[in-house]
């Protein structure tokens, strides 16, 4: 074995350089190294997908739904008075604001 600091060579028991004393580390064998097994994604469930693209769809109405009701009250706030003739008026009076 040779030393990593020095290069000189040393008995293959030894722990520490016979010239310059540093710790010596062994080498690693290829036979040595650690494999790690990477394990593949869980699969997902068809229900998983279908529980999405429902919550999505669902997600969808509800917004369909807000703007039609918006727009909706939007109309009803902003329909001319036939007391003002014609003019548009807003639903809160003067004491309101």
């Amino acid at each position: 074995m040779y030393c990593t600091n020095c290069g000189a060579q040393n008995i293959d028991t030894a722990k520490f350089c016979a010239k310059c004393g540093t710790e010596l580390v062994k080498p690693i064998h290829p036979t040595q190294l650690i494999t790690l097994d990477v394990a593949e994604p869980p699969a997902v469930s068809p229900w998983h997908k279908r529980r999405v693209i429902l919550l999505g769809l669902g997600a969808l109405i509800l917004a369909g739904i807000s703007v039609i009701v918006t727009f909706a009250v939007c109309q009803l706030c902003l329909t001319p008075c036939p007391q003002n003739q014609g003019k548009v008026e807003h639903t809160l009076s003067q004491t309101q604001r």
